[in-house]
């Protein structure tokens, strides 16, 4: 969904090669944040990557709004653009300006926005049926599987 990447003549790239660490010209990292594609424990037809879909985008049956978008993956990814160059800064300072560390640390910042997303989400509120079930108004959250189902990928 979101990906923060390091390519060859980059930002990154020309930092590491100017304090004479850089990386052969076919140097590629990059680090997914995404949702695990892993069956509910309650819904093993389904996983957490389909029902994270399914509130970000929002679901109809029969031509009716049946799940209304809650698009806490777009929130996530705006939020950590609007911070990622002062972020950026401080992982480069904080690594020595380790461009792989730094990158792995900026993937792990963007999946704590997308948990904290899914975590503080209250708008479109659960219908009067599903708080009744869940016992509360919490449209992203229940169990937690999907907040516990943010993941960081290394991409080889």
């Amino acid at each position: 969904m979101a990906v923060v990447e390091h390519k060859k003549n980059g930002l990154l790239e020309k930092l590491a090669y100017r304090t004479g660490r850089g990386r052969s010209s076919r140097t590629h990292i990059a680090y997914d944040v995404t949702i695990a594609d892993t069956p509910y424990p309650d819904r093993p037809d389904r996983t957490a990557a389909q029902v994270a879909l399914y509130n970000e985008y929002g679901t109809t049956v029969n031509g009716k709004e049946h799940v209304p978008p809650r698009p806490f993956f777009s929130r996530a990814s705006h939020q950590f653009a609007k911070l990622w160059k002062q972020k950026l800064a401080i992982e480069l300072k904080d690594t020595g300006q380790d461009p792989e560390e730094t990158l792995k640390n900026m993937a792990e910042y963007l999946k704590l926005e997308v948990q904290d997303s899914i975590e503080t989400f209250s708008t479109p509120a659960n219908a009067t049926y599903t708080i009744l079930k869940k016992g509360k108004d919490d449209p992203l959250m229940d169990s937690g599987f999907m907040k516990d189902s943010v993941v960081v990928v290394k991409v080889t």
